[in-house]
């Protein structure tokens, strides 16, 4: 009988939310931010990490609707981006996606998140505390949940 491999579920391990540039630059296209989109395609992978890193912490611990859920990917990926071209939060140009914008068509080919270069960083690394006190439901505990992570990054690895 073969066993399935173990998997290390730790939260050390940062699964960081994973995208490409491709799919980044469509989101930003159809929230009319085409200069973070033009950014996107050009930007490091230190940087693309930034904004993975800052979408997967809106995706968790962001604005909620008013019907409670949390935002759409592409709101959260597209807010990311201009998080980190900015360097602070603000609304994005478009509330809803406009979805008759012109986008460039789906590339299978994109470049995507370099996830060893986000695992070496500890979970929300790229979020400030202005990004915490604008978007976060709440403040204080994603706040502990930052400094969590970090504790347990230097610990660990």
């Amino acid at each position: 009988m073969v066993l399935p491999p173990v998997i290390d579920w730790s939260p050390t391990l940062n699964c960081v939310l994973s995208t490409t540039r491709n799919l980044t630059v469509r989101d930003l296209l159809q929230f009319h931010e085409p200069d973070v989109a033009k950014w996107v395609e050009v930007c490091s992978e230190e940087d693309f990490v930034r904004v993975c890193d800052v979408a997967d912490f809106l995706s968790l611990h962001g604005p909620v609707t008013s019907s409670g859920a949390s935002l759409m990917l592409s709101k959260c990926v597209a807010m990311a981006a201009v998080y980190v071209h900015d360097g602070a939060p603000r609304d994005l140009a478009r509330a809803k996606r406009d979805l008759k914008a012109v986008v460039p068509p789906i590339d299978s080919s994109s470049p995507s998140t370099d996830l060893l270069l986000a695992r070496g960083r500890p979970q929300f690394f790229a979020v400030g505390d202005d990004a915490i006190n604008v978007w976060a439901e709440h403040p204080d505990r994603a706040r502990a949940r930052r400094a969590s992570y970090a504790a347990e990054f230097t610990d660990h690895g």
